[in-house]
């Protein structure tokens, strides 16, 4: 086995360090303990190797100086408010045959590596959970771009290939984000292992010491994206997984076409012809009750036709659809919907897991991630808005499914499918409330339909119900952000205002609730904060993106700050935000548009000179 280098950053909360050492002692074997000790006040027993910072010199300096004082070959970097678990060493040597940098999963963490937990805080049983665990998930690990240096294993080359922290982001936070961006860069691989759990209180040093956490984030999001401007962060997305691909396996995955079909004539042979390309077998299973040329269209692209008569119940006939299917994957599409993107996907087929989120994107522009590329046996559930039952997903976000039923409905196919919806939504869902009143998924769509139907009191019931039941920090978020649009709809912008902080509590920093944060202020006629949000949201996303209410609008961004400039009388100003937006769209007709209003607003500022 080889030696671990387990260095330990400090600031005060002494006892927590002495309870994580003691969990150290208790599960761990050839390793070596280094506390690196930013609080210059706290007396350490002589038999621990200690290095002592005169003042707190932050969590990248201090990780840096523990690296540089290891003497092992994998280096784990562990807060202090930690409790490891039995087999945590062996575990991560394990994974570090294939990977580089190794986080593990726990109870009070952002993103993927967060696990449910409700056991209580006693060493028994965090131990107990993690025995569960480790044999549930015995040897499961899987790529990720970004893991929280909480608790992380990385190999002795990575650090000699790449450095150490970048200490620009001192006291903390990005450091371990860069670290993982510089790492992938260098073509090494990173994974979150599901068999590690490590208990954490979580943010302890950060409440100890007073440091206002806000104003950090903004200040090191700063940096983080003037290193990694979205271009390139998004580029380190796919490289994660693309060092991570295995060697393609001898025997090819198939992937399968699977739709289920209803007076689909229009889009039909759009949404088969996307996928020729790369499918190897097309499942068509269409609705007795069809009575457009939808069958004589499938006929031309399959002789694998199934009919079934509608029940009531989407996961029913995908299901039913799936009987059969030879490959070893399934796609599925709607009628009114095609494959637009599709990089790299015999890479993403070979990874170990059930399914692949992909995204859709909507008419309207919104996106979202689904796991429509699917383990073959793996089942739907849920009647309306059914979901499929996986257990480990990985993200193939470049896959793009584009949502289109101007484009791939006929009108009265539309129009026979929007009086079904409104008929079966709140019938259909509320029967399975009524049957499961803490089904978050069923709660969360039930919420969107109402809010869609301008029904507020009633969405704002549902998401509050959400919210008592979901752990999705990125499903979280998006309920909260339309929570703060019903709020705004509704005029109440104190709450719309008080529902956009709860959302930066879930996932922080993203540019949506910057904008959502200006149409409030914009809204109460509070126009200079309005400008402040509106320019705050030209950043760009670092944290969960699982859900992108809008698309990206520069252009409209800057025509709202030369409104809002407008209505300070700042005419000289407010031209000046007209031009950048008529620069910036991709619209002849807005560009001009926009170029008329700056040169009014111009006009003005001369005759008001």
């Amino acid at each position: 086995m080889p030696k671990f280098s387990i260095i330990i950053p400090v600031c005060g909360n002494q006892k927590l360090t002495f309870d994580c050492l003691d969990s150290i002692k208790e599960n761990s074997s050839n390793y070596e303990v280094i506390i690196i000790d930013n609080s210059a006040v706290d007396i350490w027993p002589p038999d621990l190797h200690i290095i002592h910072n005169i003042k707190n010199l932050g969590f990248p300096v201090a990780v840096n100086q523990g690296i540089k004082a290891a003497t092992g070959e994998i280096i784990i970097v562990l807060n202090n408010d930690t409790i490891v678990t039995p087999g945590w060493l062996e575990k991560f040597e394990a994974h570090l045959q294939n990977y580089d940098i190794v986080g593990p999963v726990s109870n009070n963490i952002s993103g993927p590596q967060l696990v449910h937990y409700e056991a209580g805080a006693a060493v028994s049983d965090i131990h107990s959970f993690s025995e569960s665990l480790s044999r549930e998930k015995a040897g499961a690990i899987y790529p990720w771009y970004c893991l929280v240096f909480f608790c992380v294993a990385i190999k002795r080359a990575v650090i000699d290939k790449i450095g150490l922290l970048d200490e620009d982001f001192s006291p903390g936070n990005f450091e371990d984000d860069d670290y993982c961006m510089r790492a992938i860069e260098a073509g090494f691989r990173l994974g979150i292992a599901e068999d590690i759990f490590i208990y954490h209180l979580g943010s302890v040093t950060h409440k100890t010491l007073n440091i206002d956490y806000e104003n950090l984030i903004n200040r090191n999001l700063t940096i983080f994206q003037k290193k990694w401007p979205q271009w390139k962060y998004q580029k380190m997305q796919l490289k994660c997984l693309e060092n991570c691909s295995p060697a393609i396996a001898q025997k090819k995955q198939t992937l399968a076409l699977v739709m289920i079909v209803k007076n689909e004539e229009k889009g039909l042979a759009r949404a088969i012809e996307s996928c020729l390309d790369f499918v190897d077998e097309i499942v068509i299973c269409i609705d007795n009750s069809t009575t457009d040329n939808t069958e004589s269209i499938v006929r031309q692209y399959t002789e694998n036709i199934k009919f079934y008569d509608w029940a009531d119940d989407f996961s029913a006939a995908r299901n039913f659809a799936h009987e059969g299917v030879k490959s070893d994957w399934i796609l599925f599409l709607d009628g009114h919907e095609f494959v637009k993107k599709s990089p790299k996907l015999a890479e993403h087929l070979a990874f170990d897991c059930d399914g692949l989120l992909c995204t859709v994107e909507m008419e309207n522009g919104m996106q979202f991630r689904n796991p429509r590329i699917y383990k073959n046996g793996v089942q739907f559930f849920g009647a309306y808005h059914e979901i499929q039952r996986t257990t480990k997903l990985l993200p193939y976000i470049e896959f793009l499914v584009k949502h289109d039923r101007d484009g791939g409905q006929t009108l009265s196919s539309a129009l026979d499918r929007n009086a079904q919806k409104e008929e079966q939504m709140p019938r259909i869902l509320g029967a399975q409330i009524k049957k499961d009143p803490k089904n978050h998924h069923t709660l969360f769509h039930l919420a969107l339909y109402y809010q869609g139907k301008g029904q507020f009191r009633k969405a704002l019931k549902l998401q509050k119900q959400v919210l008592k039941i979901s752990l999705y920090k990125g499903e979280r978020w998006y309920v909260l952000f339309n929570r703060a649009l019903c709020r705004l709809s509704a005029k109440q912008y104190f709450l719309a205002f008080w529902a956009c902080l709860l959302a930066d509590d879930e996932v922080f920093g993203r540019w949506e609730i910057a904008k959502l944060r200006g149409l409030i202020y914009m809204s109460a006629e509070k126009y200079q904060q309005a400008i402040e949000s509106f320019v705050d949201s030209f950043k760009i996303n670092t944290g969960d993106s699982s859900y992108k209410p809008w698309p990206r609008d520069d252009a409209g961004t800057w025509n709202l700050i030369g409104e809002c400039f407008y209505n300070l009388g700042q005419y000289f100003q407010s031209g000046i935000a007209f031009g950048e937006a008529s620069k910036r769209t991709d619209t002849e007709q807005f560009k001009e548009l926009f170029k008329k209003r700056a040169d009014l607003m111009d006009a003005m500022a001369k005759n008001f000179s």
